[in-house]
């Protein structure tokens, strides 16, 4: 009776997991069809594009999608040193199947659970620790260049203001340095596994990850010919990933998000705002779309921690 309850909760377990790819993928497919406008654009744009311009570009994009995702990959494989040393592949495998896994959960918190699944039952909480860590991390870097693009889009345009309600973000950002101040005032009660040290490795991991997706939106408004300087796209950028990371949402919904924000900071500086979606969107396509497409490769390896405890007489 055993073998057949064990039977049917792995038949169970592979149907959950064929739920979430299909889902995955389903709206991926959507969202590509609902963005019928930044196609059309992109269309208009490949007719008279040289092909000579446009491969070493290809190649530009794709390199800075995985420096994207291999400092990722780097991250993980170190929060995760000390409770099991795992391959470099192995953290693209639960990196990877753990995006998939949160694609509808609002602010990928599924991430939290699908990777903690890949460890023993003892070693869970930790691993609940380590990829808040590596979250925590990817938010401070956010945050720092963040406050200093906002900080100078206000010196430049004080209407700026007026726009977006940074109450909120003032508030959040309090709440941050409150969560510092607390980890620093008891810090002989945070797990030795969250020392400093780890903590200044994987923010380097995370500023790694910053620059290169930063500068990649940057590369496309260059090839989409916006006539914004450097100094200018990269105040604008900082403050929309400032201002989009601090907004609930579902994953899926991301450059939605990101896009309208975008739109609104790059509308001060007179960049037309169908760029700035089609860039966007791009941006979601290259570094979200496709890696969760390959994790669907690696959701069946998520092992399953079901046990069937109640004893069943024969």
């Amino acid at each position: 009776m055993k073998s057949s309850l064990e039977k049917y909760r792995k038949t169970i377990t592979n149907l959950l997991k064929l739920v979430f790819i299909f889902g995955a993928i389903l709206f991926i497919v959507q969202k590509i069809k609902e963005n019928e406008n930044s196609l059309y654009f992109l269309e208009q744009l490949f007719q008279n594009l040289d092909i000579k311009v446009f491969l070493p570009f290809l190649l530009l994009q794709v390199t800075m999608s995985g420096g994207n995702w291999f400092f990722e990959f780097k991250k993980w494989k170190f929060l995760v040193k000390d409770i099991k040393e795992i391959s470099f592949f192995e953290s693209v495998k639960q990196s990877l199947a753990s995006l998939t896994i949160s694609i509808i959960t609002p602010n990928r918190i599924g991430e939290y659970g699908a990777k903690a699944l890949f460890y023993k039952k003892e070693n869970q909480k930790q691993i609940l620790f380590l990829n808040f860590l590596g979250n925590f991390s990817q938010l401070i870097i956010t945050i720092i260049f963040g406050c200093i693009g906002l900080f100078f889009i206000w010196k430049t345009f004080p209407d700026f203001f007026q726009v977006f309600d940074f109450s909120i973000l003032g508030i959040l950002i309090f709440v941050f340095l409150l969560i510092i101040a607390i980890l620093i005032w008891k810090k002989d009660k945070i797990p030795t596994f969250l020392n400093t040290k780890k903590f200044y490795r994987t923010s380097s991991f995370a500023l790694l990850r910053y620059l290169f997706f930063s500068h990649q939106f940057y590369f496309f408004l260059q090839f989409f010919a916006v006539e914004i300087t450097y100094f200018e796209a990269m105040i604008s950028i900082s403050s929309m990933y400032l201002i989009s990371s601090i907004i609930p949402s579902i994953a899926i919904f991301d450059w939605v998000l990101k896009g309208s924000i975008a739109v609104l900071i790059f509308t001060f500086f007179k960049v037309e705002s169908l760029a700035i979606i089609t860039v966007s969107f791009l941006m979601w396509f290259l570094n979200f779309a496709i890696p969760t497409i390959i994790g669907c490769i690696f959701v069946f390896s998520i092992p399953t921690k079901f046990q069937f405890k109640t004893k069943i007489k024969a």
